[in-house]
């Protein structure tokens, strides 16, 4: 993929070259990528893309520099683009529209642009936050890139380790989620934002959001012809530029993947390629249904087996790749996957995500009604009758009928977002039991719910669905799907497009009604009834599956993986982050799980992901301005 970096209103002196060359060193190294530098004083700019167009430029004291794959909407930029370069065009777009020239601009693109004399700067991310995008606020100034570890080569960035992100990386199960990262002081944009900087003043800025307006007295069956139409032009739009037969899709044999890798061999006049993750474990393997897809469409299909063994040769790479930790244990296939299509000559991979977050595919969006029922209830009836009984009924009790009305009434009485997004460790263990206690101090326990109830309300809808599906679009597909495969198509050295996040299909998207896209309980109802025909029977029917990792059954068979589980956790003693005895109560869960007595796993693959990852970042990086190592911010230290 690609990246940016820079920094305005900062003076490094002699030392300007050396920091934006270490800054942009520290980016991704995208395959048979461009790399570029350019200063003028007090700002300096770099970026590092897999496109050999140029991706800098500086003319009449202005800098720009993009990333990944723009696409512009105004026909004399797109030909500015086509004649000079993006970087070009982009320097033009800045002349004419100053910040809005982000309304003239689609596709996956990063972009920055600065101004040093006037001391005015943009820097933005995608709508959907394909690639992200971290600053820091510095002596007056601003340091920005598209990853943290590039934030941090700067040598006036040293930021410890953030207490409250620790927490909020369990309570959301496996990542941090945006505006924080796991660094104090460093912050990402989320998506559709941006970073502007006018006259030394700095701001974030929302650019964009998907506009929910609903087309109610539509024609569905002409709105089924548009998303096929839509869907054929983004998978096509993707395929712009590529030798498609160095192109492969993922696909795991689920309605999105299936699709695209069906549009996909459509447009092309060979047999299209296409890459599939098996496993042993039944529960996780969706491998014949990618089979029955592949020869649907005729396409030349490969097929990986994923054993614990190549989990294990590939943990290390994996865990340490990201600039924050990230335990979606879903990233390890993700990357098996794409080196497999790599080292069979692919250079570019088209990706499925995104068509739950955009046309209701997940569970939990009707799992939920059931809870939204309650809320319905007068409220005098809920406050004087229902809960003085329910309450005191125990949620663990023997009896099961009344196990479940205090379950049921404890969890409708949470607001919406935070019941779809608390199942975590926190939810049997309190941070307290849990993290040093130096570090308790330093969080506040509320923040998450704080969080996820903000972006509930920012959806600019009062739909449910629409809320729920923006929640998503934040929270798992930026935060946890585009973070995990953008990351591990870059580490396999390939990479990658998501056809499923074409603008105007996004834009298609918010005007179907939300009836639609779940229609009596059926997820995904207007989009299998378009594609019905177009995708096998088999497809369009079978339970939603989900892409994973079978990672507790492999801790449980596999002794080494088992092993090196448990040197990695026993290894977090010494950081001072969590609390001794629960590390030991960890540590014995792991080492009986092979003989079956294992329990509470759930949180291991997080812990040891986190241990390799703090440990990656206290080893020599061979930079010249080495990022300081992780430490706890000032108060929260052991």
């Amino acid at each position: 993929m690609s990246g940016v970096c820079g920094w305005l209103a900062i003076d490094t002196g002699a030392e300007a070259a050396g920091v934006i060359h270490a800054m942009t060193e520290a980016l991704p190294a995208p395959p048979h990528g461009v790399t570029g530098c350019v200063g003028l004083p007090p700002a300096g700019l770099g970026a590092r893309t897999a496109q050999a167009a140029s991706t800098l430029a500086e003319a009449g004291g202005v800098l720009a520099g993009f990333g990944l794959y723009p696409r512009w909407t105004d026909p004399a930029l797109a030909a500015r683009a086509r004649s000079e370069g993006h970087a070009a065009a982009l320097l033009d777009a800045w002349r004419r529209f100053g910040p809005g020239l982000l309304d003239h601009l689609g596709g996956a693109v990063s972009v920055a642009v600065m101004e040093p004399a006037r001391r005015r700067l943009l820097v933005s991310v995608d709508r959907f936050g394909i690639h992200g995008l971290c600053y820091a606020e510095v002596a007056g100034g601003v340091v920005f890139g598209s990853t943290a570890d590039a934030v941090r080569a700067h040598p006036l960035v040293a930021a410890p380790l953030c207490p409250q992100a620790l927490h909020d990386y369990f309570y959301f199960v496996d990542r941090v989620p945006a505006p924080q990262t796991i660094w104090q002081g460093i912050a990402k944009l989320v998506p559709g934002e941006c970073l502007v900087m006018d006259g030394g003043s700095l701001s974030r800025r929302r650019w964009w959001r998907l506009d929910y307006r609903p087309q109610d007295d539509a024609d569905e069956a002409a709105m089924r012809d548009e998303l096929r139409r839509r869907l054929d032009i983004a998978v096509r739009r993707s395929l712009e530029g590529e030798d498609t037969r160095k192109v492969a899709a993922f696909l795991s044999g689920g309605l999105d993947s299936s699709t695209v890798a069906g549009l996909f061999a459509r447009a092309v006049d060979h047999p299209a390629r296409a890459h599939t993750i098996a496993f042993e474990a039944a529960r996780y393997d969706e491998s014949p249904y990618a089979r029955l897809a592949a020869e649907h469409f005729g396409m030349d299909h490969a097929l990986l087996t994923v054993t614990p063994s190549e989990v294990e040769d590939a943990f290390e790479a994996i865990a340490t790749a990201y600039d924050e930790p990230f335990g979606n244990s879903s990233a390890v296939p993700a990357y098996l996957c794409a080196r497999h299509a790599r080292d069979s000559g692919i250079d570019c991979m088209l990706a499925g995500d995104g068509g739950d977050e955009l046309f209701a595919g997940n569970a939990r969006y009707v799992d939920d009604e059931v809870f939204q029922h309650y809320g319905r209830i007068p409220a005098a009836v809920r406050r004087l009758l229902i809960e003085p009984v329910a309450l005191r009924l125990s949620p663990e009790g023997r009896f099961p009928p009344t196990r479940k009305v205090a379950r049921y009434v404890r969890k409708a009485r949470q607001p919406a977002p935070v019941r779809v997004t608390g199942d975590n460790v926190f939810r049997r263990l309190p941070a307290a039991a849990m993290l040093a206690p130096e570090v308790v101090a330093a969080v506040d326990v509320e923040a998450p719910r704080r969080l996820v109830e903000d972006i509930w309300a920012d959806a600019g809808s009062d739909h449910p669905l629409h809320r729920h599906l923006w929640l998503d679009l934040r929270l798992t597909l930026a935060d946890s799907d585009l973070r995990k495969v953008s990351r591990m198509c870059e580490l396999a050295g390939v990479r990658v497009r998501y056809p499923m996040l074409d603008d105007d299909l996004a834009a298609f998207s918010g005007r179907v009604p939300p009836q639609w896209l779940c229609r009596d309980g059926r997820l995904r109802a207007f989009y299998k009834d378009a594609f019905r025909g177009f995708l096998p029977d088999a497809i369009l029917t079978k339970t939603k599956h989900g892409f994973g990792l079978p990672y507790l059954q492999f801790l449980t068979d596999h002794p080494p993986l088992r092993a090196m589980a448990c040197d990695a956790i026993a290894d977090l003693r010494e950081a001072g982050l969590f609390r001794r005895d629960f590390l030991e109560s960890e540590l014995a869960a792991l080492r009986h799980a092979g003989s079956g007595a294992g329990r509470g796993l759930g949180v291991a693959w997080d812990l040891v992901v986190l241990s390799r990852w703090l440990d990656s970042r206290r080893r020599p990086v061979g930079r010249r301005h080495v990022p300081p190592q992780p430490r706890l911010a000032a108060g929260a230290a052991p």
